[in-house]
């Protein structure tokens, strides 16, 4: 296997947010062990904007899940069978399932490739439809678990690294749209992205609306980012912080985030995936961790301080709780001193 070479590749890595930016790194890699292969990745339509183009992918496929939801049983079954000639006609010599679960494992047995590859943890029967890599970094972050299966293709990993695509129309919309709030282009603000997907990985918004009246006494910029749906988040840190503190929810899309995130001083949040977008950009990070493990799915690399729940329940990787004690530990002081620590350090 390790020195097999390929032509026609296929990597499924179909959602969410932080979970594709966590397999970008592998399409570094795979590229680099094979540099003449026709690299394509198939995603989910809200993801695929942020992905690489060429020399990194040649293509991005869809996997059109709303359309797939929206169909009876009949559209359904036509809909993956319309999906099915379209993966078998490119002909992959390999396909690798970086998804591990049931969706991602009916793509993989669609391509009709018979070399399929997963990493160490295919859940939902996806197993057995693609053969589970365990490296030597199984119990590892997910990245290098990831990484696990381009060394077993043979693949040299002298350096982690996060392809991005070309972002120069969005490094102006953002840079234009911070003027307009009189942020000037050598200033950089910090942001907070108070959301998450689970109630239990939010900090509270008053620790975050302390905070941004801390970091906005000490004369930096705030911005909250996030989707529309956590505007009234934004509103609770403005209502505590309202100088110089701004609101951008429902105001970017993922790449203008990228370009924003590569012209800041530092962000915080929680385990969300703006946290993990914010790593690739390659910005300075300080995350907050409650109910989940930073070491297997955290911030990747040496820009990043975690602080992390107190409580001895934590990490509990519960979705609900009753008391939120975890994230309530993290004090905002405490958050505080660390952002004047990445901001203004001493030596």
């Amino acid at each position: 296997m390790p020195d097999r070479e390929y032509n026609n590749i296929l990597i499924i890595k179909l959602s969410s947010l932080g979970d594709i930016i966590h397999a970008l790194p592998c399409a570094a890699a795979l590229r680099e062990r094979f540099p003449r292969a026709k690299i394509s990745w198939i995603t989910e339509p809200p993801f695929a904007g942020f992905l690489p183009g060429q020399p990194v992918l040649d293509e991005i496929l869809i996997f059109d899940k709303p359309r797939l939801r929206a169909n009876g049983l009949g559209g359904k079954l036509s809909h993956l069978q319309e999906l099915g000639r379209e993966l078998k006609a490119r002909k992959f010599d390999l396909v690798l399932d970086l998804q591990g679960l049931f969706k991602s494992a009916l793509v993989a047995w669609l391509t009709g490739c018979p070399e399929r590859l997963g990493y160490c943890e295919m859940r939902e029967l996806s197993g057995l439809v693609s053969r589970a890599v365990c490296g030597e970094y199984r119990q590892a972050h997910v990245i290098d678990r990831y990484l696990d299966v381009i060394r077993h293709l043979g693949g040299k990993i002298e350096k982690v690294s996060f392809p991005l695509p070309a972002l120069e129309t969005e490094k102006r919309e953002m840079d234009q749209m911070l003027q307009e709030l009189g942020i000037a282009p050598e200033e950089r603000p910090v942001v907070l992205a108070p959301g998450t997907s689970w109630p239990t990985k939010c900090w509270p918004v008053e620790y975050y609306g302390e905070l941004a009246a801390r970091l906005t006494g000490q004369g930096y910029k705030v911005l909250v980012v996030g989707s529309k749906a956590e505007s009234p988040l934004a509103a609770g840190i403005i209502a505590a912080s309202p100088q110089h503190t701004y609101d951008l929810t429902g105001r970017t899309n993922l790449r203008q985030l990228i370009a924003l995130f590569q012209r800041i001083a530092l962000f915080v949040s929680g385990d969300t995936g703006p946290l993990h977008l914010a790593v690739a950009a390659g910005a300075k990070i300080i995350a907050l961790y409650g109910p989940t493990n930073p070491d297997r799915t955290g911030p990747y690399g040496s820009n990043s301080i975690v602080l992390r729940a107190g409580e001895p329940c934590a990490p509990c990787f519960k979705k609900q709780c009753t008391t939120l004690d975890c994230m309530k530990s993290i004090s905002a002081a405490k958050v505080f001193a660390e952002c004047m620590a990445v901001l203004k350090p001493t030596s």
